[in-house]
């Protein structure tokens, strides 16, 4: 994986694939289309979330997820997200946030 490529997650396209209109399919798809960043197994996000204190964060279970995946991967791989919540936490925990706007 060079440098300034996108990963999906398959939560993120779950989350989208909630949303209403035409740009929420297309959009799921775009992110399923990406090479994916490995999710952790839930039996791990839990020792994750235990081991790093990521409750009452203000994140919830897939952001946590999402976090553990970025750091777990071989190399980390950097987060872009606009929720602060899940940004301050990722920063926390050692793992590099893209921030909207950035050059890739």
């Amino acid at each position: 994986m060079s440098e300034g490529t996108a990963l999906g997650h398959p939560d993120v396209a779950g989350e989208i694939a909630m949303g209403s209109g035409d740009q929420a399919a297309h959009l799921r798809d775009i992110i399923l289309a990406l090479q994916p960043v490995e999710p952790i197994g839930r039996g791990d996000l839990y020792s994750f979330v235990e081991r790093f204190s990521m409750n009452g964060r203000g994140v919830g279970w897939m952001d946590a997820g999402i976090v553990a995946a970025c750091l777990a991967s071989d190399p980390p791989v950097s987060l872009y997200t606009r929720d602060r919540r899940m940004a301050a936490l990722a920063v926390w925990l050692g793992v590099s946030v893209v921030e909207p706007g950035d050059p890739a």
